[in-house]
Formats: C-alpha cells, structure tokens, sequence
C-alpha cells in the first residue's frame, strides 16, 4: 500500500510542477509574440505624447506624425499617422458609451471587448468597400467617452496590427 501511495504524491506532484511550467512558460511566449508583432509593424519603439499642458498622455510608435486639433466640441481632438497607410484620431467628448456604440454599430462586421488592466474597451470593425475603420471606445469620466479610430486600407490589413492599436488603448492616461 506504502508503495502505491508514494506513486500517487510522485505522480501528483509531477502534475502540479509541470502545470505551472506551462504557465510560466506562456507567459514569456505571450511576451515574445507580442514583441514580433509590433516589430512586424515597424512599431519598436514608442514615443509619449502629452497635451492639454500634461493633462492627457498617449504614446504611438516612433516615426508617426501628430497633430492636435482644438475643437469645442471635444476634451482633445487629436490626429495622428504613420505616413504610409494608417490614420487614426483620439478625442473625448461628452456623451453614453453605450449609445454612441449603437450608433456606430448599425452597420458592424464585429464587436469585440478588450479587457485591460482597470478598463474595458469596446472595439468595434467596420468595413466600408476599401477600408477598415476600428474604433476603441470606453468611458473616461462621468459622462464622457474616449474614442481611439483608426482607419487604413483593406488591402494593407495584417492580422498583428491589432496588437499595434492595443498598445496605443492601453497608453492613453
């Protein structure tokens, strides 16, 4: 009896060291991939960003341009692009996120939710012939909402620029 209950606490344990191998291990493979994918889209590096004196930060990869709007309507309204295919736009306005996704998803192809940390974005696909619009939405304050779009060419989609756009999400404080 000794004998097959010493197999048991080997065999048991052996499960236990080997499950949290896998866990640790696919954690620094999540990191790797992650890694290749941004360098996949020339995203190496990542410059911050501030305006409104400090108030609002956002970091994009190195080498894309900026430009801030002052629009009444809006916190910030900011316009960025990595002069080759991809626009994108950050602003804040007053508004319910539920609502404005409504709006924005009559026509979806997909929505999805991205989960980060404290917040959870809305980021909702549309395809309009040509091009691809992708919008980041969450709720920023009480009553306002943080709109990330980013819009690029069909043909010039890769399956990891997703990672590209996260990165920019999770950046903005």
């Amino acid at each position: 009896m000794s004998i097959l209950k010493n197999k048991k606490i080997y065999t048991i344990t052996l499960l236990v060291v080997l499950m949290l191998s896998i866990t640790l291990m696919s954690e620094l493979f999540i990191k790797d991939i992650r890694r290749v994918a941004l360098e996949n889209n020339d995203a190496k590096k990542f410059s911050k960003h501030l305006l409104r004196e400090g108030r609002y930060s956002f970091s994009l990869p190195e080498g894309w341009d900026v430009e801030s709007i002052n629009n009444f309507n809006s916190d910030i309204d900011v316009n960025f692009n990595n002069n080759n295919n991809i626009y994108g736009n950050i602003s804040i306005i007053d508004g319910d996120l539920e609502s404005f996704c409504e709006n924005i998803t009559k026509e979806k192809d997909s929505t999805e939710i991205f989960d980060e940390g404290s917040y959870r974005w809305n980021v909702i696909t549309l395809r309009d012939g040509q091009h691809i619009n992708k919008y980041y939405l969450r709720k920023y304050s009480e009553g306002k909402i943080l709109i990330l779009k980013f819009s690029y060419y069909n043909n010039k989609e890769k399956d990891s620029i997703k990672t590209v756009f996260d990165s920019i999400a999770i950046s903005f404080s």
